[in-house]
């Protein structure tokens, strides 16, 4: 059963915490507009996120990027935990740069979009925590949430981080690294700068190299401009 908090002002989804059995919300691809954690346990599982398919066991969690399109598959039993969140009832750009999540668990070409629980207990007890806050409704839930969202987000980075000190990185050459700094300045600025000469005059190379990465790495063109979304709306 999903417990979902509702924007008041937009009627947008701003919170949700699921518990499911199976993968039927998962087996076609899709875009979210909002952040997608899932902790995901089954014996073998397929997960397609951007141009890359993943062959997975076992108890990992998935970190997925708003609009960031993507899909899960299993002829196994699967079981789980969905945490999504809006960019905005997280106040995304006040907390990024505080826990790392950027780059690490999210918008990381360099990593990959999963890696597997090594302490499973400390959140499973946090999603806990949190169900209990949802029911509550009470004075101030927005900020207590908001705080085990942090220390949630907090532990995965730092399980991440320890993960990844034994994973050979996706892509490791300067080409997919002005890649990785593209998607930063689309984060930062894509309210002011539109144009790919804007941001190929931010990274200090050519226009014509740029769209030359993006296309290699992202099979986008440059033509009317970058199709990578911001992570606010």
């Amino acid at each position: 059963m999903a417990q979902i908090i509702v924007d008041k002002q937009n009627g947008e989804l701003a919170f949700r915490l699921e518990r499911f059995e199976n993968l039927n919300q998962f087996d076609h691809l899709q875009r979210k507009n909002y952040y997608s954690i899932i902790l995901l346990n089954a014996s073998n599982y397929k997960l397609s996120v951007d141009l890359s398919n993943y062959e997975l066991q076992g108890y990992q969690m998935i970190c997925l990027s708003p609009y960031q399109p993507f899909m899960i598959s299993s002829e196994e039993p699967c079981h789980g935990w969905l945490l999504n969140f809006h960019p905005v009832f997280f106040c995304t750009y006040r907390h990024q740069n505080e826990i790392e999540t950027e780059g690490v668990l999210f918008n990381n070409f360099h990593g990959l979009p999963h890696f597997k629980i090594s302490e499973k207990a400390l959140f499973f007890n946090l999603i806990d925590q949190i169900s209990k806050e949802m029911d509550r409704d009470s004075i101030a839930q927005h900020e207590v949430l908001v705080a085990f969202l942090k220390v949630f987000l907090i532990e995965a980075v730092r399980q991440k981080k320890q993960s990844n000190k034994d994973i050979v990185p996706k892509f490791s050459d300067d080409q997919s690294e002005i890649l990785q700094n593209l998607v930063d300045s689309i984060e930062k600025n894509y309210s002011e700068l539109h144009s790919p000469k804007d941001y190929a005059d931010v990274l200090c190379v050519s226009t014509k190299t740029l769209a030359g990465i993006v296309k290699k790495y992202l099979q986008q063109t440059a033509k009317n401009g970058y199709s990578i979304p911001p992570s606010a709306d």
